[in-house]
């Protein structure tokens, strides 16, 4: 992944509630599944705890790209695109 941009990285510093995170499988088929236990380990790295996510983990074993979403506490939305993960 690359480092965020900094308007990203401070409202990352202000979300609120679970991040969508979505991968798409082998065929093509989108997975998307919320999840809570995330944190910015470093402006290039964002760290996602797997809790069960076998459909997510085997996308991103297959070599899925990713993308996250996520709201602030003032209610707008930032997604980051194309993570290598």
């Amino acid at each position: 992944m690359a480092a965020l941009p900094e308007k990203v990285s401070k409202a990352w510093e202000n979300r609120e509630g679970p991040i969508v995170l979505s991968t798409v499988n082998e065929d093509g088929i989108p997975n998307a599944i919320y999840a809570t236990c995330v944190s910015k380990f470093s402006e290039d790295t964002i760290v996602i705890a797997n809790n069960y996510f076998s459909k997510t983990l085997k996308n991103i074993l297959a070599g899925s790209k990713g993308s996250i979403l996520f709201i602030t506490k003032e209610g707008k939305s930032y997604q980051i695109t194309d993570l290598g993960i």
